[in-house]
This record gives C-alpha cells, structure tokens and sequence, in this order.
C-alpha cells in the first residue's frame, strides 16, 4: 500500500505546497493515513511509519505543516463520526511516536551551537500541547538551537528554578484558549526576575495565539508565534537585534 506520496494541496495554502515540491513531497493521502492512524491494529501503526520516511530527512518545518495537516485530517474524521474518542487518542499518541523519533535524530546530530542559541520552552500548568511542543522541538533543533524543556516542562517551580540556573536567550510558553491573562503575566513578570540572562526574550505560542494572538497585545513578551516555522524566525531576528 503506497499511501506516500500523494497530498496535502486541499489543506494547505499554495505557496506552502511549492515549498514542499523541492522536498520531493507534492502529493499524500491524507485520508489514507488518517485512516492508518486511527485503525487499533499494530500492523496499520507499522504501515503508517513506513510510510513516513520519505519524511525521515525533511526539514522539520515541512514536517510541522504535514503532521498539523494530517491531525486536521483525523479531526475531521471525529467531527464527521467517522472515528471515535479511543481511536483519536490513539492517532494522537503514534503522531507523538512519531514527532518523537524526529526529535531524536535532530538530537543525535553533532551540537554546533553557541551559548547564546538556548531556548527553554514549557507549557501553561495544567495544559496539553504536546504534539505542538514536540513540533516546535523539532524545529529549533533543526535550526541550531539547545533546546531544553518542551512537552514534559509546565510552567512552575522547575521551569523558575532552570531559568536561573542557565542564561537561556528566548523562554518560549505555550497556552491554551481558556488561559488566564493575569496569571500568565504573573508568569513572564517572575519569569524575567528569576532569569539568570537579564535579558531574556519571551515567545507566546500555542492553541490561544492561533484562536486570537491580539488577547495577548497588553502582555510584556517579545513576540508571538503562530506557528513554529514563526517561532524560529522570530527568535532568530531577536538574537540579531
């Protein structure tokens, strides 16, 4: 079953399909491995990760704009009644799998970067933003940057505690729709006092950013990112200014 490739040019903006076609990406059913995604058995899960390698070595932007589109995708499917609660969780969960093995690649690749490219990134106590942290992961790694934190970090004691241990350059925070405003500026606020870096960068991203980014105009940050792709761009012109 040759699922890959065939593609995402219904989900995507155009120009974003041009930016896939140099990869060698310019087709995938999508319906195909959402279907893959959602099915219990092992065997379908082992199929799906066959079918990811023509991925294996894509930037991890290009890979960003795949899983977001494929877990739309199995979203649709939910709302349609076309698949249920456990097998949601389900493709969720090989997607995580899936991002993770991405992640450690970027990990294993030799460490270049300077002492300045550190960012630490953690989510909102009590928030689930994991496929978006491991995501974003991904990219900053593939960009150059340490990264420390990520998916299994939530803003707290241990998130304080790392910022004043290591002078990290730019603190990115992931938030869902129902966060607090004042509660996440008392987080920024303890944030830049505990910083080991006096001049730490601030990064909003996540659910609530991409439902309504001008919420959060009034909140001492330094930008704002829609997705990861952005996220890097703007953390990079930062270093530069």
């Amino acid at each position: 079953m040759a699922v890959v490739p065939q593609l995402v040019s219904r989900m995507m903006p155009e120009q974003q399909v041009e930016d896939l076609s140099h990869e060698g990406i310019v087709e995938i059913d999508l319906d195909g491995l959402a279907r893959l995604l959602l099915d219990r058995s092992q065997e379908s899960f082992e199929l799906f990760r066959q079918e990811m390698d023509v991925l294996r070595d894509a930037p991890a932007v290009v890979f960003d704009k795949f899983v977001r589109t494929v877990l739309g995708r199995v979203g649709e499917m939910w709302t349609q009644d076309n698949a249920g609660f456990y097998e949601v969780t389900l493709a969720s969960a090989r997607l995580q799998a899936v991002i993770r093995e991405k992640i450690m690649q970027a990990r294993s690749a030799p460490k270049t970067a300077p002492a300045s490219r550190r960012i630490l990134l953690a989510k909102v106590s009590g928030e689930e933003h994991t496929l978006g942290l491991m995501v974003v992961t991904a990219c900053f790694q593939e960009a150059g940057w340490e990264v420390s934190g990520g998916a299994e970090l939530a803003c707290g004691t241990q998130m304080f505690k790392t910022l004043s241990e290591a002078p990290f350059s730019i603190l990115g925070l992931s938030v869902s729709v129902s966060v607090d405003e004042a509660k996440l500026a008392k987080i920024i606020r303890k944030a830049k006092s505990v910083s080991a870096n006096r001049n730490l960068g601030i990064c909003l991203g996540g659910p609530a950013v991409m439902a309504d980014n001008r919420r959060f105009d009034q909140l001492d940050v330094d930008f704002i990112a829609l997705d990861a792709l952005s996220a890097v761009r703007h953390a990079e012109e930062r270093l530069a200014s």
